[in-house]
């Protein structure tokens, strides 16, 4: 679904879907005209190409976008970050260097009025907005778009809980003193679990979980097992802090400082030290509660299972209007802010960078395929689903993938880590031209997970363990 073209087909229906009728295409520049948003998660890596497309294409129709961003901790304020981390990033470079150009005037003024920076944490009530901030936003404010989340697969089930469920309830009832009562959430297309074969993109969601079909109906209560998962962290904080464990968690501090050669007596020291083994003891107790849980219901991991809950809580929630955006994995950008940008080592940035330093087996099987989607292709699609949001001519889900038109097979893109490992040495400037010619014919290629574990990383692992062992006997 995209938003360049700023034509889009017309509505369809769904629970917080509207019905209007209309088939004439949603003109998406019209749509944001004068518009207020408030937007979460400008930081993230969809979030900054986002708020950059937003303005390039947009920018000139569009009213303000508050911005909430947790502070950093190093003493600078939200203004100071969201300038370094958004507005000084990559993903600006083009569009200021456009205005530049145009002679069209202060490229900094002019983000400053449209992009507004507000501090604040989805884990804290009232998502830590100050609340006379909160109550002069909220009316002027016609759509709220959440892109955050936390994105571990398998995190202790306290912090998945507080971000992918409580702060979404948060943003639910932020929504609900706005004017437009409106929300579009990001969600994840892998929330629909261990499922196999064709799942219908039913907007009637809540209560569903992967289980649904093999289980007896109404066994899965969305509010009763978010209920649930704050009763295990409650128990869990509770256990942590019995007599017992923190007598373990002393004796262990004090062991480990002295093996670092400090002080076990050092007061300050082995507080923290105390701190940090409970962290510990408690995020593995966690870890393994969300799996547990997650997977009795169907999902694979902790990730998909409160991304799900979260969904279940906008379904619920009761506002004028909400869509969901589920994207696939999300990849490097095809053409915008420039190709191949990426913000940072994810997705296919770590097969592609340990290619280059010499790594060359992949495991992979036949049959599997992926499903990417170019990150500017994400944020188009949410744009133009805000716009759909906005004239309630919207769907109640979008599926965002490419898999059903082009997908690409795991051996595949071994093949094209190594064309590109290939090509990037033959075009190397700097360097021995020697090395670099012999780099280029070292290219990544698939074997099984057997001859993987035989002959690759593992097999080094283990020989560095026993030689380890050795010289420490």
């Amino acid at each position: 679904m995209a938003a360049q073209g700023a034509k889009v087909a017309g509505p369809s229906d769904g629970d917080g879907a509207a019905k209007t009728g209309a088939t004439d295409p949603l003109d998406v520049g019209d749509a944001f005209a004068g518009k207020n948003l408030f937007f979460i998660g400008g930081t993230g890596f969809v979030g900054k190409v986002l708020l950059a497309m937003l303005l390039d294409r947009y920018g000139d129709r569009l009213g303000k976008v508050w911005c909430l961003l947790r502070p950093p901790r190093d003493g600078r304020s939200p203004q100071q970050r969201f300038v370094s981390d958004v507005v000084d990033s990559p993903v600006f470079e083009e569009l200021r260097s456009r205005w530049d150009t145009e002679s069209r005037g202060d490229f900094d003024a002019f983000v400053q009025s449209k992009l507004v920076p507000l501090g604040g944490d989805l884990t804290l009530e009232g998502m830590g907005l100050d609340e006379g901030l909160a109550e002069a936003i909220a009316p002027e404010c016609d759509a709220v778009m959440n892109s955050s989340g936390l994105v571990d697969f398998n995190p202790p089930l306290h912090e998945a809980i507080g971000i992918n469920v409580e702060g979404v309830q948060r943003v639910v009832d932020f929504c609900r003193a706005t004017r437009g009562q409106a929300l579009i959430h990001v969600s994840t297309c892998y929330v629909t679990g261990g499922r196999d074969g064709v799942i219908p993109e039913d907007p009637d969601i809540v209560d569903w979980c992967p289980q649904s079909d093999d289980l007896m109906k109404g066994s899965f209560d969305f509010r009763a097992e978010i209920e649930g998962c704050v009763r295990d962290i409650r128990l869990t904080e509770d256990d942590a802090d019995s007599t017992h464990l923190k007598s373990r968690f002393v004796e262990t501090a004090r062991a480990k400082l002295r093996a670092q050669d400090s002080d076990p007596d050092n007061a300050p020291a082995l507080r923290k030290a105390v701190a940090d083994e409970r962290a510990r003891w408690m995020n593995g107790r966690m870890i393994d509660r969300g799996m547990e849980r997650a997977q009795h219901w169907g999902w694979p991991n902790t990730y998909t299972f409160t991304k799900s809950l979260g969904e279940q809580v906008v379904a619920s929630s009761g506002l004028a209007a909400w869509s969901i955006l589920r994207p696939s994995v999300v990849e490097s950008s095809v053409t915008f802010p420039f190709p191949g940008w990426n913000d940072g080592i994810n997705t296919s940035a770590p097969l592609i960078f340990m290619s280059l330093k010499g790594h060359t087996k992949y495991p992979t099987r036949e049959g599997v395929s992926l499903d990417v989607i170019p990150v500017d292709l994400v944020a188009s699609a949410m744009i133009a689903a805000t716009a759909a949001l906005l004239t309630r001519r919207h769907r109640g889900v979008y599926q965002v993938g490419t898999s059903d038109v082009n997908p690409i097979s795991l051996f595949r893109m071994v093949e094209l880590v190594g064309l590109f490992k290939r090509d990037y040495y033959r075009r190397r400037p700097r360097g021995n031209p020697w090395f670099n010619q012999l780099a280029a014919w070292v290219e990544a290629y698939p074997v099984s997970e057997r001859e993987f574990r035989r002959t690759s990383a593992p097999a080094v692992a283990r020989f560095g363990r026993y030689v380890s062992e050795r010289l420490a006997g």
